[in-house]
């Protein structure tokens, strides 16, 4: 983590919150989510933006290995996502794929639906900053 310093560390972050946050989502029923006024699938869409985030704010903030920081992310999401879900079936939710064969299912899904989204904040993140280059 040294190498990649505090950029990286936020990602972390990011995922984390992602993970518990996906999965309270998951144990909420759609009936709370009419009761607020929101959709259940939408709120699930929008918490792909937390990874989106990670892989950019490691990818632009980091001081060197640019790529390798927001990258990383291709395997640390699956990984974070997957243990809270084991945690959270472990701890008695009522959760869909249980045990080490439900892991590695889970753990698919977050790796193919992640793919897509880590890339697309890596690049982002490498893309240069916006604005005026001229000094004023």
């Amino acid at each position: 983590m040294r190498s990649f310093g505090k950029a990286w560390a936020i990602g972390v972050a990011l995922v984390v919150a992602f993970a518990i946050l996906g999965e309270v989502v998951v144990i909420l029923g759609d009936y709370v989510f009419h009761r607020l006024g929101l959709n259940r699938t939408v709120v699930l869409g929008a918490l792909w933006i937390f990874p989106l985030a990670a892989s950019f704010v490691a990818t632009r903030y980091s001081q060197d290995r640019k790529l390798l920081a927001g990258l990383s992310f291709l395997l640390i999401v699956p990984l974070i996502a997957t243990s809270v879900h084991l945690l959270t079936g472990a701890l008695g939710a009522n959760v869909d794929f249980t045990g080490i064969t439900g892991g590695r299912v889970v753990f698919g899904i977050y790796l193919a639906l992640n793919g897509l989204v880590v890339v697309i904040g890596t690049i982002l993140g490498l893309l240069p900053a916006g604005g005026s280059s001229e000094k004023v």
